[in-house]
């Protein structure tokens, strides 16, 4: 699923396109049936309405970024990550949270802690974070979207020109065992950003969040199968069988990111 920009004027949610949601991918991890990898999009490096570059940050540190999955097909979460980041020396961190049952379903930013302070990586070096069964992933990235901009606002007279062929967006990646995921047959999943409902710092720190909108939630029957959980029970653990993954250079940034390795 893939949804850049909000609204009917092309603008950002609350103006702040750190929050805006672009892509939802999920699929199984190359090479480990029995593992899965989730990813969401957020933050286009480039906005149309207002027109020009958005903010190097990648992500809000006041905002819940959060991935629901549905296990039993009733429209209800029954298990969620949530991440959120924090800002040092100002350098991004992302720790990431694991909820199911009821919990699952609220507002809150609670919940395990799968991930703890993994470094938001903000130019071509991938930094990845691997802590016993989870891999995780935060940062800058090449935008994988293709969208005729100028045909769309131009009474869809296509061009043919990728508008995001030279843009990024910022990524968040999480690769799980699939019983993380609560189900071993099909799932529904959709993801929202929550984010203080209002400017005081009372409400700030009494976590009163709200969705910055309705919530991206698969079509009524629509699921995604997980496949078969392979040597789960009395196998190794997941970590011992993967080396731990050093930052490296992958992907396309553009110019204006790519500096920031300067």
């Amino acid at each position: 699923m893939a949804h850049h920009y909000s609204g009917p004027d092309f603008s950002f949610p609350h103006g702040d396109a750190r929050v805006d949601h672009c892509d939802l991918f999920a699929f199984p991890s190359p090479g480990d049936a029995s593992r899965s990898v989730l990813a969401i999009d957020v933050h286009p490096s480039f906005g149309i309405n207002p027109d020009g570059p958005t903010t190097t940050e990648p992500f809000s540190p006041e905002a819940v970024y959060e991935l629901k999955v549905d296990t039993n097909g009733d429209g209800v979460a029954d298990v969620a990550f949530r991440v959120r980041v924090s800002v040092r020396d100002g350098a991004q961190s992302a720790t990431v949270r694991r909820v199911e049952g009821a919990d699952a379903a609220g507002a809150g930013d609670g919940g395990e802690i799968l991930v703890e302070d993994a470094s938001v990586s903000t130019g071509s070096k991938a930094q990845v974070t691997e802590t016993g069964q989870y891999r995780f992933f935060a940062g800058w990235r090449s935008d994988p979207f293709f969208f005729d901009a100028e045909g769309v606002l131009n009474d869809f007279q296509f061009t043919g020109q990728d508008f995001f062929a030279d843009k990024d967006v910022c990524s968040i990646v999480l690769e799980v065992p699939n019983n993380a995921l609560g189900a071993s047959g099909g799932v529904a999943m959709w993801h929202r950003t929550l984010v203080p409902a209002g400017d005081t710092d009372a409400r700030r720190r009494a976590g009163d969040r709200h969705p910055l909108r309705g919530q991206l939630r698969p079509r009524p029957g629509a699921s995604w199968r997980v496949p078969a959980r392979g040597r789960e029970a009395g196998g190794r653990d997941a970590a011992a069988r993967r080396p731990t993954v050093r930052p490296q250079a992958t992907g396309r940034l553009s110019a204006q990111r790519a500096s920031a390795d300067r």
